[in-house]
């Protein structure tokens, strides 16, 4: 199956050239070969996004660990959860809106994973603690950027983020609420 984008999303991406600025920001894409872990399926993985705030990213001794989050095609998301073609296509819809939790789409690119339709698995974040100069490590990092999300996107992934690990719990009302809510209603309609 061939996917051919011709639409605005393609300018979601920098490309990166290599003397394009030095510093390492939110929303950067590296290749898949700066991080080895021993996880799950790690041949699906296309790259990483880092996703510490960018300013702290440009001062030196402002983190201590580097977060980075896996891309993987979309078609490893849809095998991992089966379902209904309807079904599977509602789960699809809720991420090609950037409305899901779990999922940050990125479209295809001819200059990132092969012109296929990716993704960015939210819930995953891997921390790598710095261990070298912030410095060196910048410059060691950026040998394989070979993008970055452009705005209004990375900014879109900061949110995305937030929504995921910063939603608050609350428990269901109690019934004796609803009563209350049933009679505003009945109370607003008498009055009309």
């Amino acid at each position: 199956m061939s996917i051919e984008c011709q639409c605005e999303f393609e300018e979601i991406y920098q490309i990166h050239e290599p003397n394009f600025e030095k510093i390492l920001c939110q929303g950067d894409i590296f290749q898949s070969e700066i991080i080895k872990l021993k996880i799950e399926n790690p041949e699906s993985i296309s790259g990483w996004i880092i996703v510490n705030a960018t300013c702290d990213l440009v001062r030196e001794g402002k983190t201590d660990f580097l977060k980075f989050i896996p891309i993987r095609p979309l078609n490893f998301y849809i095998n991992q959860n089966p379902g209904k073609e309807d079904k599977i296509r509602q789960q699809l819809d809720i991420i090609l809106k950037y409305n899901s939790f779990k999922a940050f789409f990125l479209p295809p690119s001819d200059k990132f994973g092969e012109g296929m339709p990716h993704y960015a698995e939210l819930g995953y974040i891997t921390t790598l603690p710095v261990i070298m100069k912030f410095d060196d490590l910048t410059n060691e990092l950026l040998k394989f950027r070979i993008a970055s999300l452009k705005y209004p996107w990375r900014e879109k992934l900061a949110e995305s983020l937030g929504n995921n690990f910063h939603r608050i719990g609350v428990p269901e009302p109690p019934e004796k609420w609803k009563e209350w809510r049933d009679q505003s209603i009945s109370m607003c309609l008498e009055d009309k």
